[in-house]
Parts: structure tokens; sequence; C-alpha cells
């Protein structure tokens, strides 16, 4: 999770608050792996918006990663960039993106 620990900094860095939590232990993945879960959440966090929450939620067989944006500028371009990454979930309410990627073993 260092490659997200970059992209946070970065978002704090042009204001946009930033929460997280990390919930259980990451088991180890390969670099295919990691790309396919932080791709999609660096560019999310990417976006110019007001403030990002963002959960990871590890068991021994899944790893999730939520991010909610908030505030965040042209909210449909942003839908759309996101939802051109596979397997990822995206939802969008006003100014309010929701993105959710997903990797299971087996």
């Amino acid at each position: 999770m260092r490659r997200l620990r970059t992209a946070t900094d970065a978002a704090e860095d042009r204001g946009v608050e930033v929460t997280s939590e990390v919930v259980g232990d990451l088991a180890p993945m390969d670099c295919a792996e990691i790309t396919q879960l932080s791709s999609p959440v660096e560019q999310a966090l990417s976006f110019r918006m007001n403030a990002v929450h963002l959960v990871v939620n590890a068991t021994p067989q899944k790893v999730s990663l939520s991010v909610v944006c908030r505030g965040i500028r042209d909210a449909p371009v942003a839908e759309a960039r996101l939802r051109a990454w596979d397997g990822a979930e995206v939802i969008t309410l006003d100014d309010t993106v929701w993105l959710l990627v997903e990797h299971a073993d087996g």
C-alpha cells in the first residue's frame, strides 16, 4: 500500500482533506495484483475535490479498497474515467463519487 501513500500525500498537498483506515492484515500480493487494486484508486485520488475517505479492508482471501470522493469537480467525467478500469464499481451522487475495487484469491 506504499503506492497509495504517495497518492494520498499528493492529494493532501493539493488541499484535499484525506482520511483513511485499514482493517485487517494485507496478504502478500504480486505486482500485477497490486497494480490492479491501486491504479484506479490512484486516479481517484488525483481528481480535484474537497475530501476523500479511503478504507482498505483485508482478509486472508480478499482485499477491497473503498474510496469516497466528496466535493469532486466534474463528477460525470471522474465517473467515466473510473468506470474504464476493469472490475471497478462506481457510484455517483451529485458531487460525490464512490469507487470500490476488490481482489480475491482463487
